[in-house]
């Protein structure tokens, strides 16, 4: 992947390639950012077993199981009573951004 210089984009005639692969570029650009998040959530959580604990208890809490049935989500606005989980995942993302800061 490459960055253009604030000179090729303003003074410079684009081929199609660059636009099209640019294009590509930005549409793909999620592809990983998923996978990345969680491998640094669950490297976190390895580093502060204290996070899962509190995570777990949370999901426990908030979310109870009968003995032999598996845990579900019945719906996304269950999700809002994770504060600690959705604190968690924004701490994670901050760490992202941190240990990969944008080129200047």
């Amino acid at each position: 992947m490459f960055f253009l210089t604030e000179h090729e984009v303003v003074e410079t005639k684009h081929s199609d390639e660059v636009v099209r692969d640019s294009i590509i570029g930005f549409k793909f650009a999620a592809y990983e950012t998923t996978s990345v998040t969680l491998s640094w959530f669950f490297l976190l959580l390895s580093k502060n077993p204290r996070v899962g604990i509190k995570i777990r208890e949370e999901l426990v809490n908030n979310f109870p199981v009968k003995e032999g049935k598996k845990w579900e989500l019945r719906s996304k606005e269950e999700l809002s009573e994770l504060v600690y989980l959705h604190a968690a995942l924004c701490e994670v993302l901050i760490q992202v951004i941190l240990a990969n800061p944008l080129p200047a």
